[in-house]
Order: C-alpha cells, then sequence, then structure tokens
C-alpha cells in the first residue's frame, strides 16, 4: 500500500505506538532504560526518522 500511494501514515503511527508503550510501560523505568529496551527505542526513532524527522528528533529528545 505504503509503496503505490506513498502514504506512510500507518508505519509513522505503528512507531509511534510502540514507542508510547516504551515510554509508559512502567517495568520500563522510562527515561532510565535498560540497554537492550534503548536500544529498540532508538531502533524505533531512527525508524521513524526516515518517515518524520520532526517527530523522531521529540522522540529522541524524551530520552535525555
Amino acid at each position: 500500500y505504503e509503496d503505490e500511494t506513498l502514504d506512510v501514515s500507518f508505519s509513522k503511527r505503528e512507531i509511534i505506538s510502540q514507542l508510547e508503550v516504551i515510554i509508559t510501560t512502567r517495568e520500563n523505568d522510562f527515561p532510565d532504560l535498560d540497554e537492550v529496551t534503548k536500544e529498540d527505542y532508538l531502533d524505533l526513532v531512527s525508524q521513524l526518522d526516515e518517515l518524520d524527522k520532526e517527530q523522531a528528533d521529540y522522540y529522541r529528545k524524551q530520552l535525555t
């Protein structure tokens, strides 16, 4: 679908949803994430960066 329409809104929502789960899950102790979760978070942010740099910057700043 995205390849045909160039509409990336679904992918953006999916990535943002995953980031929000990491942020809001109490066990994660955000922003003091363990290394594996932090790696996952940053991987999602880099995926988001390809679709929406402004949103990616927002989530990158949440970690600092």
